[in-house]
């Protein structure tokens, strides 16, 4: 195994790492600190918050360390164009969450678009459109 293929691994248990810590702050909390051990005095070490962006901070070193190695350009490697898509794309799975009624508290105004009269779009060229509900006014007639 070479060095890239190395740090490869390694990005990819950080990545798991961070998919643990994160089910964590689900599961017991974000300012938990008894996480570790729950049966033990109260907890004086870390929140699982705390945890969760260790571990995140953890990812994006090796990530900057593939950065260097020449795996991924050295400036610019994050393209904030396409983090900015996927915000979208994950606003729009957070409303059909909440119209199938899996996200809560339940939403107020249209359902669709949670009053704000814009929905946003899987297409990435346009990031938002009118909401078809209530055609832009963020409520219904």
């Amino acid at each position: 195994m070479n060095r890239t293929e190395h740090l490869l691994t390694i990005l990819a248990e950080e990545g798991a790492e961070v998919a643990q810590a994160a089910t964590k702050c689900l599961r017991f909390g974000l300012d938990d600190r008894k996480t570790l051990d729950p049966t033990g005095p109260p907890g004086d070490g870390p929140t699982n918050r705390e945890r969760l962006l260790a571990e995140i901070t953890d990812l994006i070193a090796v990530a900057s360390m593939l950065a260097a190695e020449g795996v991924f350009p050295a400036m610019g490697w994050i393209d904030w164009t396409a983090a900015e898509r996927k915000k979208y794309k994950v606003e729009a799975y957070l409303k059909y969450s909440a119209r199938q009624g899996t996200l809560h508290p339940p939403i107020t105004g249209c359902p669709d678009c949670q009053g704000t009269g814009e929905q946003a779009s899987l297409d990435v060229d346009s990031p938002t459109i009118q909401c078809p509900a209530c055609l832009g006014k963020g409520y219904h007639a």
